[in-house]
């Protein structure tokens, strides 16, 4: 299966670990081409994991600093 960028294949790191894990039942692997990676070794699965693992951390602080900053644009 091919995909063109890695943020639209999932909604979370278990979305995208869950597709990998079906297509390695099916005998089959994932293409990401931005960025390069693909599954059909264990290096391109665990860079996936990482990278979906900093993702959502990264979507974490957004959550968590926005109503903050919100605030401050409201005093202001």
């Amino acid at each position: 299966m091919v995909c063109v960028k890695l943020d639209r294949l999932g909604r979370s790191t278990r979305d995208v670990l869950n597709l990998v894990h079906e297509l390695d039942q099916k005998g089959a692997f994932l293409r990401i081409l931005e960025p390069a990676i693909s599954t059909d070794g264990p290096m391109g699965k665990m860079v996936l994991t990482v990278l979906g693992m900093v993702a959502e951390m990264e979507l974490g602080f957004i959550k968590a600093f926005l109503p903050v900053n919100h605030t401050i644009l409201i005093k202001n």
